[in-house]
């Protein structure tokens, strides 16, 4: 406290907007709803700031924490302690240290959340669009900001469009690769040489190195 002080009083007299950031952790060994709630009382009354966002203690191995949620022991007084690793109480207990209901927060994180979809989804449209025909590459390539807006939500109505829209290219993509392919096979079963040439290269321009095209 005496810190964030020291910390307000110079950014006021520098006048600088800056603030600091804190870690918070839910569900350590030792902690209860109980502190949670006086976490939250804490934040609110004596560092003046409604935390919005809180982690779930997960143990790190070769720290005093992780041996205390194994061992359920304080690892310096031997002394037993409570340890909780109910998921569902875990994240009640983060939900007690957060604002409740930080509508304001959620509208920012929605927001910034359908920005960068919308990013990544224009970004693979873009990459499928340049492509005067459509190679493996560029498939993979889609693939891949296609993946970076499903980390964010692989259930948007825009994501599962464009995840429908690349598997629909794909399947497409990888019949006629397989068709062109016997066909050169037959080719040169038939003695067809230029033919079975001219598929194959077809084939090694789209998709390089597939089955022994190459």
């Amino acid at each position: 406290v005496k810190f964030k002080k020291m910390y307000d009083r110079l950014n006021k007299e520098e006048g600088k907007n800056q603030f600091l950031t804190y870690y918070l952790i839910a569900a350590h060994p030792g902690c209860k709803e109980k502190d949670m709630h006086e976490l939250k009382r804490f934040t609110t009354q004596e560092l003046k700031m409604n935390p919005e966002q809180a982690q779930v203690f997960i143990p790190t191995p070769g720290t005093y924490s992780a041996v205390m949620y194994y061992t359920e022991m304080d690892p310096k007084t031997r002394k037993k302690i409570f340890v909780e690793k109910d998921t569902k109480r875990k994240e009640k207990q983060k939900n007690k240290g957060l604002e409740e209901k930080n509508k304001k927060y959620q509208n920012m994180l929605n927001e910034i959340k359908r920005k960068l979809i919308h990013e990544y989804i224009n970004q693979a449209r873009t990459i499928l669009d340049a492509s005067d025909q459509l190679t493996i590459d560029t498939l993979n390539r889609a693939k891949d900001k296609l993946a970076q807006a499903q980390e964010i939500d692989p259930e948007a109505a825009d994501v599962l469009s464009l995840k429908n829209e690349i598997g629909s290219l794909e399947n497409k993509f990888l019949f006629e690769i397989k068709q062109t392919y016997s066909q050169a096979k037959q080719a040169m079963t038939e003695g067809k040489w230029d033919e079975a040439y001219f598929l194959l290269q077809q084939v090694q321009s789209k998709f390089p190195n597939y089955e022994d095209s190459s």
